[in-house]
C-alpha cells in the first residue's frame, strides 16, 4: 500500500494509494524503486533558454537545479545559491553560490556558468526571457559570488530564479542543438536516452554524484505525457501510473475512486485579456460582461478573478480595463 510519495511539481496531484507497481511500493521511505507520473503536457525542449513554466517544470526538475528553490509552501530556500541579498536601492542582487558542485559532464558549477545561463535565457525563446529584462549586467565576484545589476528594482526576480529560467545547464552545451534533447545539468537525475521515447515517456535515472542525493529516494522517475484529463485519471485508477496532475473537474471522481488528492499553493491563471480598438470597444465590452458572468459562475476550485500583472489593492489581479468594460456592459444591459 502506497502511503506517500514525493512529487516533483504540480498544483493538484492525484496519487494512487494502492494497486500500483510493487517496485515503487513505499519507496518514499525505503528508497529505490520507480515513480511513474502522468503529465498534462509534453516537453518542447530541455534547453533552459527555450523552457516554459507551469506543467513543464516537472520535466526539468529531475535533471536541473535552479539557483533558488521554491518550497511547497511558496517560500524561497537555498539551492545552487545558498544566499542572496539586495543592496539598499534593490538594483544589485548578490548571489552566493554553492561550492563543490559539478555538472554531469564534469564541468564545475561556478559564476561563469550562472552568467552564461542567465544571458542565454534572456536572449532565448522561453517564458523567462522577458522576466530577465531588468538584468543589465552580470559580474563575477570571487569563487562563489555573482552580482546581478538591474536597470530597475524587480520584485519578481527572486521567484524567476526558482523557475525554469533559473535552472543551470552546463556551459559546454548552452546554445547547442543537442541540449534540446539531451539535458546536462547538476540535478538529482539524468535522462536515460535508451528508455526515453519522445511524446511517449521520459525516463530519468538517479545521479549517484548528486550533492543532496538523499533527498530523492527513487532510483528511477518516469514521466508519461497524457494530455487528456480523463485518460490521465483513468491511467492512475488502472495502475498504469502512480500519480498525475488533476484539475477541479476531476477531484470528485478521483476521491470517489479512492485516490489521494494532494494540493499545493501556487500562482495560476484563468482569465481573459482584452485589447479593444475603437470599432471593437462595444463588442469587447459585451465579451467582458460574458466572461465576468462565466467567472462568477465558475465551478468550485477555479480562480475567482481573471489574473493579470496589475490589479486593485482590494481585488488583486483584476485587470482595471476588464472591470471598467464589464461595468459599462452591465449598465447597458440594465437599460
Amino acid at each position: 500500500m502506497r502511503r506517500s510519495v514525493r512529487v516533483l511539481s504540480g498544483l493538484l496531484v492525484l496519487v494512487a494509494l494502492g494497486g500500483c507497481d510493487g517496485a515503487a511500493g513505499s519507496s518514499a521511505e525505503k528508497g529505490g524503486g520507480t515513480l511513474t507520473l502522468a503529465t498534462a503536457v509534453d516537453i518542447n525542449s530541455f534547453a533552459p533558454a527555450d523552457s516554459r513554466d507551469a506543467h513543464y517544470v516537472q520535466f526539468y526538475q529531475p535533471v536541473y537545479d535552479s539557483l533558488i528553490r521554491i518550497a511547497p509552501d511558496g517560500s524561497y530556500q537555498p539551492m545552487l545559491a545558498t544566499a542572496w541579498q539586495y543592496d539598499a536601492a534593490r538594483t544589485d542582487l548578490r548571489l552566493t553560490l554553492r561550492g563543490g558542485v559539478s555538472f554531469t559532464d564534469g564541468t564545475p558549477f561556478d559564476g561563469n556558468a550562472v552568467k552564461a545561463n542567465l544571458e542565454a535565457v534572456a536572449q532565448g525563446t522561453g517564458t523567462s526571457a522577458p522576466a530577465f529584462a531588468s538584468i543589465k549586467d552580470i559580474t563575477i565576484s570571487g569563487k562563489t559570488g555573482v552580482d546581478l545589476h538591474l536597470s530597475r528594482p524587480d520584485p519578481g526576480l527572486i521567484r524567476q530564479l526558482g523557475l525554469p529560467g533559473g535552472m543551470m545547464a552546463s556551459p559546454r552545451v548552452i546554445g547547442t542543438e543537442a541540449l534540446r534533447t539531451t539535458p546536462v545539468g547538476t540535478g538529482p537525475y539524468t535522462l536515460d536516452a535508451k528508455a526515453t521515447t519522445r511524446t511517449v515517456q521520459y525516463t530519468y535515472i538517479k545521479n549517484p554524484k548528486y550533492w543532496d542525493a538523499g533527498a530523492y529516494p527513487y532510483d528511477r522517475i518516469v514521466l508519461k505525457p497524457i494530455l487528456d484529463g480523463t485518460a490521465r485519471l483513468n491511467a492512475i485508477r488502472s495502475g498504469q501510473v502512480d500519480g498525475g496532475i488533476g484539475d477541479a473537474t476531476t477531484i470528485a471522481t478521483a476521491k470517489g475512486a479512492g485516490l489521494k488528492v494532494l494540493q499545493s499553493p501556487g500562482p495560476g491563471f484563468q482569465g481573459l485579456f482584452l485589447r479593444p480598438g475603437r470599432q471593437d470597444r462595444a463588442r469587447a465590452g459585451r465579451r467582458a460582461g460574458t466572461a465576468g458572468d462565466q467567472l462568477r459562475d465558475r465551478p468550485e476550485g477555479h480562480p475567482r478573478h481573471a489574473l493579470g500583472r496589475q490589479g486593485h489593492a482590494d481585488r488583486p489581479g483584476v485587470q482595471p480595463e476588464v472591470e471598467r468594460l464589464g461595468r459599462r456592459t452591465e449598465r447597458r444591459v440594465r437599460l
